[in-house]
């Protein structure tokens, strides 16, 4: 966690950036459990709102740029997969993100703690305060060199979230209550099923609740999808 406002020179250097502001860079930086444990006036809520949607420009400016053969469903297709909350968390990774947040004691010491959703909502946060400070221009050089680096060099597809997916179709047609049913718990072979309002959308296995939960998604998304189109 940041101690101070010359450890962020570390995180400046490997952005590659002279920042104008360093207030926006530790707004950016500040989660909202620390803002009330010191009683502030920010956190990086709104920068992460516009970050958000700065991230999403860049990406699809390189999409439309990459391949001018790429038909706007693949391109909306890499943009899922680009955008994606766990690549995001990857980014923020590889710049070590966590070193620098600004966390309150109740998250601290909560039964999850510092958990990757932070890291995820930081990156967009910065990438914010980034565009902010200093333009469109050098935030998109920041993005390009950082989150769609990693999906190059990753091959970010083997992150896809079919359960996040699957629940925003579902949420489209009004269903709420899925549920996911483990028929087996066999060590290292779990299987599951995926329920909606009494209905059964798919199943899956895997080493791991997780894995068998995603590929039980999967299995019902890519079925629901093909139905639909």
């Amino acid at each position: 966690m940041m101690q101070n406002n010359r450890e962020l020179n570390e995180l400046f250097k490997n952005l590659k950036i002279t920042p104008k502001s360093y207030f926006l860079y530790i707004e950016s930086l500040t989660h909202a459990s620390y803002h009330n444990d010191n009683h502030l006036t920010y956190d990086y809520e709104r920068l992460e709102f516009l970050g958000d949607q700065v991230i999403s420009l860049v990406v699809c400016d390189y999409l439309y740029n990459r391949n001018p053969k790429l038909s706007v469903g693949q391109m909306s297709k890499d943009k899922i997969l680009i955008v994606q909350g766990k690549s995001e968390v990857l980014a923020a990774k590889e710049l070590k993100l966590n070193k620098y947040i600004r966390i309150g004691k109740s998250v601290v010491n909560s039964k999850n703690g510092f958990n990757e959703k932070i890291l995820e909502d930081v990156y967009e946060a910065l990438m914010g305060a980034i565009y902010l400070d200093l333009g469109f221009n050098t935030v998109k050089r920041v993005i390009t060199n950082t989150l769609i680096r990693c999906y190059k060099a990753h091959k970010l597809s083997n992150f896809y979230d079919y359960k996040t997916k699957f629940q925003e179709i579902m949420m489209k047609y009004n269903k709420h209550g899925i549920q996911y049913r483990i028929t087996n718990n066999t060590p290292n072979n779990y299987q599951v099923e995926l329920w909606c309002n009494n209905i059964k959308y798919g199943k899956g296995s895997g080493t791991k609740i997780k894995e068998a939960e995603q590929n039980a998604a999967k299995s019902a998304y890519k079925k629901f999808v093909g139905i639909k189109k």
